[in-house]
């Protein structure tokens, strides 16, 4: 995947970094020393799709952090190395480095993660998703989407292609929110308003509270969206105050 930033058309402070799946294990057999110690201990547990999936957004994470000009996770003096692109975890979330936000997603085949500094960016999310396939688009649509949603959609895509990009706008707004507010929302809990099509932008616009100061039912954010190959990237980048769009 090339171009992402550009098709997003996220702010020049945001990094991106993609990779195919598939060259997880080549990563792994290449890791040497106390970065091949922390990938075993962090993938012990899991599947070999589970564990091809987590590295490869954790290196594509590594990978958009250096672009950014991010010192080492953990490091503590100059020349200090520590676990490299395998990321702390904190109830199932990565561990930025102090001073930094960002996302990772993957689908079956592609990996792809944003960074960005806190001092510029106060929440971040990603979705990567799949295309849903017409057979399961009767059974997804009741938990993702309303009727009146879709109408708003439907001058630009066919249902399957409109649902997709609902569920994952929702999924990247989540993301953005999740790691600063720690509360769980369901798919109502946010409301697609409007979509331009023209600049690849939908608009979503919370129903409830999300916190008790800041997140609150009316306020209205903006999601990005690139078609990719059998599917569709969402971005939901909300700048820091007097940081600029």
């Amino acid at each position: 995947m090339t171009g992402l930033h550009q098709a997003l058309r996220l702010p020049d402070w945001v990094c991106m970094a993609s990779m195919p799946v598939a060259q997880a294990a080549e990563h792994l057999l290449a890791a040497v020393g106390d970065e091949a110690l922390a990938w075993r201990q962090a993938t012990l547990a899991m599947s070999p799709g589970r564990r091809a999936e987590f590295v490869a957004g954790r290196v594509c994470a590594w990978r958009a952090l250096q672009e950014a000009g991010a010192k080492r996770v953990g490091a503590k003096k100059a020349g200090a190395t520590d676990q490299g692109p395998v990321l702390p975890v904190d109830q199932r979330l990565p561990v930025w480095p102090a001073g930094w936000l960002g996302s990772i997603s993957h689908s079956g085949a592609w990996a792809v993660a944003a960074v960005a500094s806190a001092a510029r960016c106060q929440a971040l999310g990603l979705d990567l998703q799949d295309l849903i396939a017409p057979q399961t688009v009767v059974d997804v649509q009741p938990l993702v989407a309303t009727e009146r949603e879709l109408a708003r959609m439907a001058a630009h895509l066919d249902r399957g292609h409109a649902l997709t990009l609902l569920f994952s706008a929702k999924e990247a707004l989540y993301k953005a929110l999740y790691p600063r507010l720690r509360r769980f929302q369901d798919f109502d809990a946010a409301e697609l308003t409007a979509m331009r099509a023209s600049r690849a932008e939908v608009t979503l616009t919370l129903t409830r509270d999300w916190d008790d100061a800041e997140w609150r039912a009316g306020q209205a954010l903006s999601v990005r969206y690139a078609w990719v190959a059998d599917g569709v990237l969402t971005a939901c980048c909300v700048a820091a105050r007097g940081a600029g769009a």
